[in-house]
């Protein structure tokens, strides 16, 4: 008999915490190692721009400012269109570094067999394509909570799964997103109550500083990559039946001779 809806509750549950205590500690370190690399490259790109401006206006002129912070505006004004750069390039890091980690950790959630270096390693896999769909993703579930809340409730089911399938299925960024409304269809309301249990047991668990954040955010990302391998398997081709043969079997007939 083939299933057509998600498994239990209780099952789902069940699943996420039993892989929990074999995976939360790479999914931590994960977390760790992202917020120190995305705060590193942020702090680095803005001594850059520091030396750049120390070396176009003069070193003086930036110790006078550093001494007498009322100058700063003037600093600003004449060096806006820099800083302004500099903005662009801080945050273009920090995009790309969290959507590093963040693919990272999809692939270490949902395989077992990765390590922390291993996940590491394929997280480097079609970065930019998978931070484009990161960011396509998070602008049209921005818009849907600009219009009211519910709208963008319902695109975040609808696309919830859309950077599991670019990590685990390997398709494109338009694609990721059809996938994705695909493998809700027909379990939509099931997805949605476990989405709201999800957010209420994990930010539960993060109540509990550090640790609780730690912890409860490795769950969630376990919690959601079950749900997911159980949309996929919702969704698996049924493999063709082979036909009965209703032929008569062949009866060797009596040797002439």
């Amino acid at each position: 008999m083939v299933r057509t809806s998600l498994k239990p509750v209780g099952e789902w549950l069940g699943g996420s915490f039993g892989l929990l205590g074999g995976r939360w500690l790479t999914l931590s370190l994960l977390f760790v190692f992202g917020c120190c690399a995305v705060v590193f490259g942020v702090v680095l790109v803005y001594l850059l721009g520091v030396v750049f401006i120390g070396t176009i206006y003069g070193w003086e002129n930036l110790a006078r400012v550093a001494s007498d912070p009322r100058k700063l505006q003037y600093l600003f004004e004449g060096a806006g269109q820099t800083l302004t750069i500099f903005n662009l390039l801080a945050a273009f890091i920090a995009l790309r570094l969290y959507s590093w980690i963040l693919l990272a950790a999809i692939h270490a959630s949902t395989d077992t067999s990765l390590g922390f270096r291993a996940a590491l390693g394929r997280g480097k896999g079609r970065g930019y394509a998978f931070l484009v769909l990161f960011v396509l993703q998070q602008a049209i579930l921005n818009v849907g909570m600009l219009l009211l809340i519910l709208p963008g409730l319902i695109l975040a089911v609808w696309l919830g799964f859309s950077l599991w399938s670019f990590a685990r299925e390997k398709t494109g960024v338009f694609e990721s997103l059809g996938r994705s409304a695909r493998l809700v269809k027909g379990n939509f309301f099931g997805v949605l109550g476990r989405m709201l249990l999800l957010v209420l047991i994990g930010g539960a668990m993060m109540i509990v500083p550090v640790a609780g954040w730690l912890v409860g955010g490795a769950w969630i990302m376990l919690a959601w990559g079950v749900l997911f391998a159980d949309l996929q398997a919702l969704h698996a081709p049924v493999p063709a039946a082979r036909p009965v043969s209703t032929a008569r079997p062949l009866v060797p007939g009596p040797r002439i001779g």
